[in-house]
């Protein structure tokens, strides 16, 4: 069942590991609580001469860089454009045109993409987690659906049961717009039954959470290798989840939710492509590869981030911005793979 354990069951090593990955959900968690303590969550900032508050301001330019810092695995990476160039080109031409061209299609997209990111969200934890125990050579197919059951009920669970439900069906009333009458109704309907429905969930995902630990201890009898690092990058989304997903207001579960999400994915891209970008821009012979690489990567990630928080209007902008965000998660979706050693 498991293989010869390798030389580090950290994904990079001990400190980056804890930062960047195992505890960044309580990190942020601590940051939103600070800023809420300190009662400067309305902090006003003028930024190319717009007024904005600071703290959303910087929590939305954050989520859209990592959002955009995809492309330089999905188009930098020689290796995995090769073996999908139409996904990666003639699709996001086609979507682009789609979404302004058809009210039909922006529509759809613009609702579709809150919930794509609530599920694209909870996958990445379970791709650390396949990772962690990728590390300790235990077989990549074991608890597989698992685990990606344990991700959607600690992420998504208290969206569904906590006071961020109503946020996430905001965008349900657009559908009147092409004709859905009856969206209304639906989140009104969803909203009046959530008790009910969080109810069932908790008493689902207290069972789900015996069933699985149950289940790992049986594996573990059987030669798996339990991570602790694992288990701790669980305990840490956990807690941060309930507690922002389930109690905060939506501004404040946003700012800590996907800024940790985000810096998540950073530390990732960085670590699995840094190598592959000193290379692509030429800057590998170089005593400065690293922090101009660096720069390289994160100069267009945070200018996209800033310019969709900012200073982004109109139709075109907002297509734009659903489009890198759509194909951030669903390129994700492909071209991570503990499975096929991607990873």
């Amino acid at each position: 069942m498991a293989k010869d354990t390798p030389v580090s069951p950290f994904i990079v090593g001990p400190w980056y590991d804890h930062v960047f990955f195992i505890w960044a959900p309580t990190l942020f968690l601590l940051v939103g609580l600070s800023i809420h303590w300190l009662d400067i969550a309305d902090l006003p900032w003028v930024v190319g001469g717009r007024h904005v508050l600071l703290f959303p301001t910087l929590a939305l330019a954050f989520t859209l860089a990592h959002l955009f810092a995809v492309f330089f695995r999905s188009h930098l990476n020689t290796a995995i454009f090769r073996q999908f160039p139409l996904r990666f080109t003639l699709v996001p031409v086609l979507a682009l045109l789609g979404m302004n061209l058809s009210e039909v299609v922006f529509i759809f997209g613009a609702v579709a993409i809150v919930w794509f990111d609530v599920y694209h969200s909870s996958m990445q934890t379970f791709g650390f987690g396949r990772l962690y125990d990728m590390r300790l050579g235990n077989d990549p197919l074991l608890g597989r659906r698992l685990d990606q059951g344990m991700a959607l009920f600690t992420y998504a669970g208290p969206i569904i049961a906590g006071v961020a439900l109503a946020r996430h069906l905001e965008r349900l009333s657009w559908l009147e717009r092409i004709g859905f009458n009856e969206a209304t109704t639906w989140q009104i309907f969803a909203l009046k039954n959530q008790p009910i429905v969080a109810t069932v969930l908790v008493t689902l995902g207290s069972l789900y959470t015996a069933f699985y630990i149950y289940w790992y201890w049986r594996q573990s009898k059987l030669g798996y290798r339990v991570s602790r690092h694992k288990i701790l990058l669980y305990v840490s989304l956990t807690t941060t989840s309930i507690w922002t997903w389930g109690f905060d207001s939506f501004g404040q579960a946003f700012l800590i939710m996907e800024s940790f999400h985000a810096f998540q994915y950073f530390g990732i891209v960085w670590w699995s492509e840094r190598q592959n970008l000193e290379k692509v821009f030429r800057l590998d012979k170089s005593p400065l590869a690293r922090p101009l690489t660096m720069l390289l990567f994160l100069a267009p990630c945070f200018a996209f981030g800033i310019w969709g928080a900012v200073y982004s209007v109109g139709k075109f902008s907002t297509t734009l911005v659903i489009l890198v965000e759509g194909l951030h998660y669903w390129f994700d979706g492909f071209i991570w793979s503990v499975r096929k050693k991607q990873v």
